[in-house]
């Protein structure tokens, strides 16, 4: 008993620190793996079990974490089974009067109202834990059916018109989340985008900081080990026998800035071994929009270090439609293996549908307008002015009827762009937090 007085006595000392954190918002957010919570778990009973009300007070914040991690875990009728603390009525009764106290102290949320809806005791410990392990796969497999290329907002509305696709806690996340919803799928999509079979937890992480530098993580460690564990298992897959999960990098638009013109990026591809027949085989890429295609082929190679088959990354200039009637709402790719008749993906890339795009000051396009820098570039057709906020316009090459306008919102809360055939005007503000501007009145800008 003496040895695990000792380890709750560090070991709480350690959690506090956490919840005092500004970037721990929820107590699921605390890192906690598998060893060191059956250590947790065995020191709790071990003191539990001589005085309960002593012992779960004075580390109350370790016996919070311990009911929220074990949420994580089994979150389902059997909540308090799991354990192996033998918790009476009472105790759990307890449980919420320590986890309600230990809310206030930190400035946790209290999750009132699901817990009046679900579980008066368990609900909170659920919602705290973000998505639980088990519903995870369910995310997983959602977000890569129906999340296209960073339009958040497109995502958003398929799960309102839809709730069935997202279950419980998952839905309830989500809404906890409020506006940090836009740079957590925009963050999450970036995890997806750039796994390999290789990769790591560490490597996904390092590149989200890179990605989102001076923007809070809002990904869990844990989503993206979980999700690396999902990739690698085998999914059945109608009259196909059970294979590897497979995901294929989306094709992104972009301003290269130093040539100053619109480029479609298309990243390197990972091709499944059983689709790669040996000899001089290519990915044809088709490219549709305002009713013009192109084409171009990458071929695919093997690398002997990795032992994966792959294609190059290419980049082509984007160029402006013979005729401006058509749509330019959407950009179409399609990938072929070898001919046209061997379909392997598809995407359809948000593109201009109001006759703009906006860009941060790197040339990354902006679907969300999730700004993180004091800049964003304008590219616009010429009936678009921009009238207030400092601006200054330039040629785009291979579109003449457009302008690119480096806008600095300096002092201003909000930038003005009017159409001058429809009379519209779009007001972008500058937000707090992660910077989204969005038209006045809650509409993003990309989307009204």
């Amino acid at each position: 008993m003496e040895k695990s007085r000792e380890f709750l006595k560090t070991f709480n000392l350690q959690i506090i620190e956490q919840m005092k954190r500004d970037d721990i918002k929820l107590i699921g957010d605390i890192s906690l793996d598998y060893a060191s919570y059956q250590r947790l778990e065995d020191a709790l009973s071990d003191l539990l079990k001589v005085d309960f009300r002593y012992y779960s007070e004075l580390y109350k914040e370790s016996l919070i974490l311990l009911l929220v991690k074990n949420a994580e875990r089994h979150y389902g009728g059997s909540f308090w089974e799991h354990l192996k603390i033998n918790f009476n009525l009472n105790q759990r009764s307890f449980t919420r009067d320590l986890f309600l106290e230990v809310c206030e102290l930190y400035g946790f949320p209290i999750f009132e109202t699901e817990a009046k809806e679900g579980y008066r005791i368990i609900t909170p410990y659920i919602c705290h834990s973000g998505i639980p392990n088990d519903e995870l796969p369910d995310f997983f497999t959602v977000f890569e059916n129906y999340f296209d290329n960073g339009n958040v907002q497109a995502f958003l509305n398929q799960l309102d018109q839809r709730p069935y696709l997202v279950r419980r806690h998952t839905a309830r996340f989500l809404d906890y989340l409020a506006a940090n919803r836009y740079p957590f799928l925009l963050q999450w999509d970036e995890v997806t985008n750039v796994y390999s079979d290789d990769m790591t937890v560490e490597d996904a992480y390092i590149q989200l900081k890179t990605s989102f530098e001076g923007e809070p993580i809002l990904v869990p460690l844990r989503f993206i080990k979980r999700y690396i564990d999902w990739q690698k298992t085998p999914s059945e897959q109608p009259g196909k026998k059970s294979t590897k999960r497979h995901r294929y990098r989306s094709p992104q638009i972009a301003l290269d800035l130093d040539a100053r013109c619109l480029v479609l990026n298309i990243p390197e591809q990972e091709i499944p071994i059983d689709l790669v027949s040996g000899y001089r085989d290519k990915l044809i890429w088709i490219i549709e929009y305002a009713g013009e295609i192109s084409r171009v082929e990458t071929y695919i190679y093997k690398n002997v270090l990795t032992n994966k088959h792959l294609t190059d990354a290419i980049s082509l200039k984007l160029r402006q439609p013979t005729s401006l009637d058509d749509d330019l709402s959407l950009i179409g790719v399609q990938a072929y293996i070898n001919d046209i008749n061997q379909y392997l993906h598809s995407w359809d890339l948000p593109f201009a549908p109001e006759d703009y795009i906006v860009f941060d000051d790197s040339g990354k396009i902006v679907h969300s307008n999730r700004i993180s820098k004091k800049n964003v570039i304008l590219f616009a057709a010429e009936h678009l002015k921009v009238i207030s906020g400092e601006a200054y316009h330039d040629s785009v090459v291979f579109w003449p009827n457009y302008r690119l306008h480096s806008i600095a919102f300096g002092d201003l809360e909000a930038v003005t762009v009017e159409n001058s055939i429809s009379g519209k005007t779009y007001a972008i503000e500058k937000k707090l937090g992660p910077n989204i501007p969005e038209l006045r009145g809650g509409i993003v800008f990309q989307n009204n």
